[in-house]
C-alpha cells in the first residue's frame, strides 16, 4: 500500500487542502513548493511527524533529487496556474509547466517512483459550445497555458511503463475555501465582488459553459486516485469533477445573487472569454468517486469566509499580482528568476570542421607542431598583414617570448597597465625587469598616455599597452612617446584579434603584438596564443626562443631527414604550438570575421537596451578604431545603487547568468602590493573601476532569447536597488 507521498506545489490553493487530507487518511507527506505565497498556508502542519516541507523550485529539481528516497507516489501541482500568469513571460511558463514538469516525471521513473499523478485542466478543449466533450474528444486549447498543459500530459504519459504509472486528471475550475485562498478563480471572484460591491460583473452575454469543483473535492480525487490499482490509471487522462456541476458563467452570477441579498447582475459589454466547454465526467465517477459538494450548497461558507477576510484586496490571494511582483523582483530577493537554466559567461564555437581538423592531425601521426601549425601562421600572416606570425602556447608564452628577445631583463623597467590579466605584469618579473604601472583612462579603460609619460625613467625600456575588450589602445600617441625615448612597444591583445586601428590591423604597428587563443577569446586553438612582427632578426629569434633555443624545429628535422640536427643557440622556452591546437584554429580563422559579426550584433542590442538606464555606463572607444567586440563591460555607478559590484555579480548568478570581471586591478593584489609597495590610491582610476566593472556574456552561440534575459535581468537588477 502506498504510503510515502510527494506533493509539489503543496502550499497552494489545491495543495494544502490534499496536504490535509493526505495527512488525515495516514500517508507520510513530503511537501515541495516554492513558497511564493510564503508558508502561511502550511504552517499549521509542520508539528505532524509524517508532514515534512521542502522550499524549493521544480525548475532546479536536479539539485533535488535526494528528496525521491522512499517516495511511492507524486502529486504533481506546482506550475503557473492560470492563463494571465502563464501570459506574463511565455518562456518562463514553458520552462516550469512543461520542461521542468517533464523533468520531474523523468527523475521519477529514474527512481522508482511508481505512481505519478499530474495536474491539467478542462481548459485544453478549449471552444466547444453547447457540445458536450469528454477524453476522446479533440483537444483546441486556446491559451499558452491549456496548450502547455496539453503538450506536458502528452509526453508525462509516454513514460507509462518499467514499473512507472503515470495519469493526468484535467481539473475543472476550482472554487471554495482554501488554507492559501485564492480571489482570482471564477466563482470565488465573482462571490467576492457581490460582497464588496453588491454586485457581480458579467462580461459578455456570459453564455461560455464551465465545469466548477470545489477544491475539497478535488483533494479527495487525488487521494481516491492513490488507492486504485496502478494499471487503472497508468497512462491514462481523466477529466475530473461532476457533470451536473456545468454552468453559464451568467447563471454562476444568478447563484450568487440568491445568496447575497438579490446583489444586482452587471453585464459588462465586449468580447467575452473565447474559452467555453461542457464536459463529461462520467469515466471517473466510474472508478467509485464522486462530488460531496457543489456550487449552490458551497456558497454560504465561501460568502463567510470572504465577509471574515481582512485585506481580500492583498495580493497573495490573486495569482497575476503574485506573479507581476515575483517577475519584477529579483532572484536573490525571493523573485522569479529570469533563466530557468544557467547562461555561461562565454562558450566556444566549435564545430564540424574543427572536429574534422583535428581528427585529420591525429590519424595523420604528427600531433606536435607540424604543418597544420606552419599553415596557421601563414595565414594568420596573410590576415593580419604582418611580415611574420609564430604560433606559441600561450598569449603568456608570447609575451613572456617578446620581452626575451628585445633583451629585457634585470635592471629594466616596463611599463604597463594595472588593468589587465596578471601575465602581462608577470612575465615582466619573470625577465628580471621591474612592471611600473601606469594609471588608465576611466573613459576608455585603455593605458593613459600622459600616465606613461609620467612612468619613464632612465631604466624604462618598453611598453606594453593593452587593448582591453578588444578596443585599441591610442597607438600613435604611444609609438610617438616611445620613438621619442627609444622604447620598445609590446602590445597585449589578447583581447584585440581582428581590432585595427586608424586602417591599420591591430599586429602591423608595434614591434611585437601578442593575441591570445583562449577558449573564451573570439577565435580560439583550446590555448595557444600567437606573436606578430615585421622584424626579420626579432622573428627568428622568438621562433628559436620559443621552442628550446633549438635553430630548427622537429617538424624541420623530420622533412630535411634525421641529419639535419638543431642546435641550441640559447636556453628557450617550451612555448611552441601543436598542431592538434592549430587545427582548431584553421576554421576558427575561417568564422573569425562572422564571430566578431555576432559579437557586434550582440553589443548593438546591449547597448540600445541599456543608453539612459541610470546606474550604469559603458567605456567608450575612440574614434578611427575598430572594435573585434571582445568584451562586454558594464560600469556599475554604485554610489547610485544599494548594492554594491560583487553583490550586482550574485544577484545575477541568481537569476542564471554568469559574469566575469575584467579586471581586478593588479596593483591590488597580494604579490604587487607586498613585492612593490602598491597602495590601492597609487592608480585612483583603476582602483574605482576595478570595484564597478561587470563584463557580460557575449559570444556567437548566444540566442536572441539569451540577450534578452541579460538585458532583463540587468534592467531588473538595477531599477530595483535603485537609490531613491
Amino acid at each position: 500500500m502506498i504510503k510515502n507521498i510527494l506533493v509539489t506545489g503543496g502550499a497552494g490553493y489545491l495543495g494544502t487542502v490534499l496536504c490535509e487530507k493526505l495527512l488525515d487518511k495516514g500517508f507520510t507527506v513530503l511537501c515541495l513548493d516554492r513558497l511564493c505565497f510564503g508558508n502561511g498556508p502550511v504552517r499549521h502542519m509542520k508539528n505532524n511527524a509524517r508532514f515534512s516541507l521542502v522550499q524549493a523550485d521544480i525548475l532546479e529539481m536536479n539539485a533535488h533529487s535526494n528528496i525521491f528516497t522512499d517516495i511511492e507516489a507524486i502529486i504533481h501541482l506546482a506550475g503557473l496556474s492560470d492563463d494571465v500568469s502563464a501570459d506574463l513571460d511565455r518562456d518562463l511558463t514553458r520552462a516550469v509547466n512543461y520542461e521542468a514538469s517533464l523533468n520531474l516525471a523523468r527523475m521519477a521513473k529514474n527512481c522508482g517512483v511508481k505512481k505519478f499523478l499530474f495536474a491539467s485542466t478542462c481548459s485544453v478543449y478549449g471552444a466547444n459550445g453547447d457540445t458536450m466533450v469528454n477524453e476522446t474528444s479533440p483537444l483546441q486549447p486556446l491559451s499558452w497555458y491549456a496548450r502547455l498543459k496539453a503538450d506536458t500530459e502528452r509526453d508525462v504519459l509516454a513514460l507509462a511503463g518499467s514499473g512507472f504509472f503515470p495519469a493526468a486528471l484535467r481539473l475543472a475550475t476550482l472554487y471554495g475555501v482554501s488554507p492559501r485562498m485564492r480571489f482570482d478563480l471564477a466563482v470565488n471572484r465573482m462571490a467576492l465582488h457581490a460582497c464588496a460591491t453588491n454586485a457581480v460583473s458579467v462580461f459578455g452575454e456570459g453564455l461560455q459553459w464551465r465545469p466548477f469543483l470545489h477544491v475539497s473535492d478535488a483533494a479527495d480525487a487525488f487521494v481516491h486516485c492513490l488507492g486504485l490499482p496502478d494499471d487503472t490509471l497508468s497512462g491514462r487522462t481523466y477529466n475530473l469533477g461532476t457533470t451536473a456541476e456545468n454552468y453559464r458563467i451568467l447563471d454562476v452570477a444568478r447563484l450568487i445573487q440568491k445568496h447575497t441579498q438579490d446583489a444586482r447582475i452587471n453585464m459588462v459589454p465586449g468580447t467575452p472569454d473565447r474559452r467555453s466547454y461542457r464536459v463529461d465526467f462520467s469515466d471517473f465517477a466510474q472508478l467509485g468517486w464522486h462530488a460531496e459538494h457543489t456550487i449552490e450548497k458551497s456558497l454560504p461558507e465561501l460568502l463567510a469566509a470572504i465577509r471574515s477576510t481582512s485585506d481580500p484586496g492583498d495580493a497573495r490571494y490573486y495569482n497575476l499580482d503574485t506573479m507581476q511582483k515575483l517577475l519584477q523582483t529579483p532572484a536573490i530577493e525571493s523573485g522569479m528568476p529570469i533563466r530557468s537554466t544557467a547562461l555561461p559567461f562565454c562558450l566556444p564555437s566549435i564545430g564540424p570542421e574543427e572536429e574534422a581538423e583535428v581528427l585529420a592531425v591525429l590519424r595523420s601521426g604528427w600531433l606536435t607542431r607540424g604543418p597544420r601549425t606552419t599553415a596557421l601562421e601563414d595565414r594568420m600572416k596573410k590576415f593580419l598583414g604582418c611580415g611574420h606570425a609564430i604560433c606559441v602556447n600561450s598569449c603568456t608564452a608570447a609575451l613572456h617570448v617578446s620581452l626575451t628577445a628585445l633583451g629585457i631583463g634585470p635592471e629594466d623597467e616596463v611599463i604597463t597597465s594595472p588593468v589587465t590579466w596578471p601575465s602581462t605584469a608577470n612575465v615582466i618579473v619573470h625577465t628580471g625587469a621591474t612592471p611600473v604601472f601606469a594609471d588608465i583612462d576611466p573613459a576608455t579603460l585603455n593605458i593613459d598616455v600622459k600616465e606613461i609619460e609620467k612612468k619613464i625613467t632612465a631604466r624604462t625600456r618598453a611598453i606594453i599597452p593593452v587593448h582591453i575588450a578588444g578596443r585599441p589602445c591610442p597607438m600613435d600617441e604611444i609609438h610617438a612617446l616611445a620613438k621619442s625615448h627609444g622604447l620598445f612597444v609590446i602590445e597585449d591583445a589578447a583581447h584585440a584579434i581582428g581590432a585595427a586601428y586608424k586602417d591599420r590591423k591591430i599586429g602591423t604597428i608595434s614591434d611585437t603584438t601578442c593575441f591570445s587563443f583562449y577558449p573564451i577569446k573570439n577565435m580560439t586553438t583550446g590555448e595557444g596564443g600567437l606573436v606578430a612582427t615585421d622584424n626579420d632578426a626579432l622573428a627568428e629569434k622568438i621562433r628559436i626562443y620559443s621552442l628550446h633555443g633549438i635553430n630548427t624545429d622537429a617538424w624541420q628535422r623530420q622533412a630535411h631527414g634525421s641529419q639535419a640536427q638543431g642546435e641550441v643557440i640559447f636556453p628557450g622556452f617550451k612555448y611552441n604550438m601543436s598542431d592538434i591546437q592549430a587545427a582548431i584554429g584553421l576554421p576558427q580563422l575561417d568564422r573569425l570575421e562572422w564571430a566578431i559579426e555576432q559579437r557586434k550584433n550582440i553589443s548593438e542590442q546591449y547597448d540600445d537596451a541599456f543608453t539612459g538606464l541610470p546606474g550604469l555606463s559603458r567605456p567608450r572607444a575612440i574614434d578611427g578604431v575598430r572594435d573585434a567586440c571582445h568584451l562586454y563591460i558594464i560600469i556599475l555607478d554604485v554610489e547610485k545603487l544599494a548594492i554594491d559590484r560583487n553583490q550586482f555579480r550574485k544577484a545575477l548568478l541568481m537569476e542564471n547568468i554568469h559574469t566575469g570581471v575584467h579586471f581586478f586591478p593588479l596593483h591590488q593584489q597580494p604579490y604587487y602590493r607586498n613585492r612593490f609597495g602598491f597602495k590601492k590610491e597609487d592608480f585612483p582610476h583603476a582602483a574605482y573601476i576595478g570595484d564597478r566593472i561587470v563584463s557580460l556574456p557575449l559570444y556567437p552561440k548566444m540566442t536572441r532569447q539569451d540577450v534578452d534575459t541579460v538585458i532583463q535581468a540587468v534592467t531588473r537588477l538595477i531599477r530595483f536597488y535603485q537609490k531613491a
